[in-house]
């Protein structure tokens, strides 16, 4: 009689499947907030130029050149979005809706920081602009419930100090900026958080369009800062052929190119860290404000620059100890 020993099954390759499977998609995630990080600050990069560029077009009104940077940047926005419509089709309404709100923000927002540019100077108005960072993420807590984290609350008092002191509010006598200035570049800092929330918004309902928000968003500010130089008869087009030069650099680096790629960025990345990394602006800014427009930086506003920097490490930068045999692994 033959006796049959059974062989025992093959271990089951499922759970080793399964878990590959989660590693590929955590794996996938952190690549796309990094790539997302990584678009923003090449934006940020981009939009730290735009100060120095609208302070060397400062023959133009600010409305005028408000008005001339979203139309210039049209110019190369259009076409690139009517190929992207052919290539993945219309943009939705409500993607529209919300871009085009953006973009009313987006006319506010330029009208008064060209202003505040030319009364407060380049490096203190990008800087005080910066009260974006608070309203990025609130709007986000406030109409989205999106929860805001520990890191951010904690980088919040580092931040409000690196923007006041990179500001110059501390300093006094003839170092004090115009007081006029400081209060349109802040509320120019408040339409330009709505901005980015509302356009992140937009690109969040379109997510296989990158050009097509940014472009609804940008015509609409060019009509709002447009509208705005005719009503109150500022709108100049008799210009320098050196303003103009400055105009166009200011439409590309200033709107075209990093606006495509902060708002490639965004979809990627929290509320709070997109306001955080954007804090990398000012810091650019009165840097160039000091090389290139020869403005005066006192030693309280590069402890600012400094105390900023922190504040983006702080509310971005994530810490990970090793896991150990004790944790599981």
């Amino acid at each position: 009689m033959t006796t049959t020993v059974s062989q025992p099954a093959p271990p089951s390759t499922a759970p080793r499947e399964v878990g590959r499977s989660r590693r590929a998609r955590v794996g996938a995630r952190v690549r796309s907030r990094v790539d997302g990080q990584v678009a923003i600050i090449l934006g940020v990069m981009c939009l730290s130029l735009s100060p120095v560029a609208a302070a060397m077009s400062a023959q133009a009104s600010s409305s005028t050149t408000a008005f001339l940077r979203c139309g210039l940047a049209m110019v190369v926005l259009a076409p690139l979005a009517i190929a992207e419509m052919r290539r993945r089709g219309r943009l939705g309404l409500d993607a529209r809706r919300l871009a085009v709100l953006a973009g009313i923000f987006l006319g506010i927002d330029y009208i008064l920081w060209v202003k505040a540019v030319y009364v407060a100077g380049a490096g203190v108005t990008t800087v005080l602009i910066n009260v974006q960072v608070l309203v990025v993420p609130l709007l986000a807590l406030w109409l989205e419930r999106t929860p805001i984290g520990a890191r951010f609350w904690w980088a919040m008092p580092l931040m409000v100090a690196g923007v006041v002191l990179v500001g110059g509010l501390l300093e006094t006598g003839a170092d004090a900026p115009d007081l006029g200035g400081v209060v349109m570049a802040v509320v120019s800092g408040v339409a330009y958080g709505a901005y980015i929330y509302v356009l992140r918004r937009a690109g969040q309902r379109a997510p296989r369009h990158l050009v097509g928000p940014v472009a609804w968003a940008t015509g609409s500010a060019a009509l709002v800062a447009g509208g705005w130089a005719v009503v109150t008869g500022d709108l100049t087009l008799s210009l320098a052929p050196s303003t103009w030069g400055w105009l166009i650099a200011l439409a590309l680096a200033g709107q075209v190119i990093p606006w495509l790629l902060i708002g490639r960025g965004s979809r990627s990345v929290a509320p709070a860290t997109v306001g955080a990394l954007m804090l990398g602006q000012p810091v650019l800014a009165v840097l160039l404000g000091v090389l290139v427009l020869g403005e005066p930086i006192s030693l309280l506003q590069w402890l600012g620059c400094l105390l900023t920097v922190l504040a983006i490490a702080v509310a971005t930068l994530r810490i990970r100890r090793p896991r150990s045999a004790a944790d599981g692994t």
